[in-house]
């Protein structure tokens, strides 16, 4: 994600991107575990939390208790508190996006808790993203699943709102792109099915199934305008199809994104590196 923000030892983003429901955490862990197998470092936002914290001067110094549980708690404590920091500074440096999220916010037809809690995680994503960069190698990649283009679906979809293009369109005309998106796409039916077998999130566990079936077409319409918009920017984007077969094939789908777009041929075994 190249931003003003980015850091000399910038990483590759890779924003997987979809409806609630169409696969995304199942395909960001696929694109995970196909980047190791070719000895790739990428790992999930939370995933290089802990090793990008021990790369700061107070994660250096927490990276040094023992046991290990004590230094991981401290080393989580260490991303969040310079998370919380880097947050503050990513509203600053786009100031006009960070209009943009807190305006989508008025006259929602959505409590207020909700809404703030839209604005907490939007914030908290710039931040993140900004550490990450700031604390990034060369080569180094993340796999974000709930990324700024994500984002869309929460700030202008629910289950009694549909995302207006227009305004999806000025939203994503002032994010930091990502350097690849993967679009995982599912049928409404499909997704909405999927979202209520695992169930419910804590806030949405009033929703009936049709509002459900709401909530998804919206987030989907959304998602996709955002998609669109972003490869008029021209972002890559990839779109991998999840639909009612199990996940069959996403494998395949995700080797040819990663051999294609982020590793050209696996590295060799380990053993053969290390002789």
């Amino acid at each position: 994600m190249r931003s003003d923000a980015a850091g000399p030892g910038d990483v590759t983003v890779v924003e997987v991107v979809g409806a609630p429901g169409a696969g995304k955490t199942t395909l960001t862990a696929l694109l995970r575990d196909e980047l190791d197998r070719r000895a790739v470092a990428a790992d999930t936002v939370v995933g290089r939390a802990r090793e990008h914290a021990a790369r700061t001067r107070p994660g250096r110094i927490a990276d040094r208790v023992r046991p290990a549980r004590l230094r991981r708690a401290l080393l989580w404590q260490v991303f969040y508190a310079t998370t919380s920091v880097d947050a503050a500074c990513f509203a600053r440096e786009h100031a006009a996006l960070a209009r943009c999220a807190i305006a989508s916010q008025r006259g929602r037809p959505l409590p207020v808790r909700r809404k703030a809690h839209v604005l907490y995680w939007f914030f908290q994503l710039g931040g993140r993203l900004r550490f990450l960069h700031r604390t990034g190698r060369p080569g180094e990649v993340v796999v974000v699943d709930d990324g700024f283009l994500q984002r869309t679906a929460h700030l202008y979809a629910s289950h009694v709102e549909e995302p207006r293009r227009d305004a999806v369109d000025a939203y994503v005309a002032l994010v930091p792109p990502p350097d690849l998106v993967v679009h995982v796409t599912a049928p409404d039916d499909v997704c909405a099915r999927r979202v209520l077998d695992r169930g419910l999130w804590a806030h949405s566990r009033r929703l009936t199934r049709t509002d459900v079936e709401r909530l998804v077409a919206a987030s989907r319409h959304a998602v996709t305008c955002a998609t669109e918009a972003a490869r008029r920017r021209g972002v890559p984007v990839v779109q991998v199809p999840n639909g009612d077969g199990g996940g069959r094939g996403l494998d395949r789908a995700v080797a040819a994104v990663v051999t294609e777009w982020l590793a050209p041929s696996p590295a060799a075994p380990r053993e053969e590196v290390a002789r």
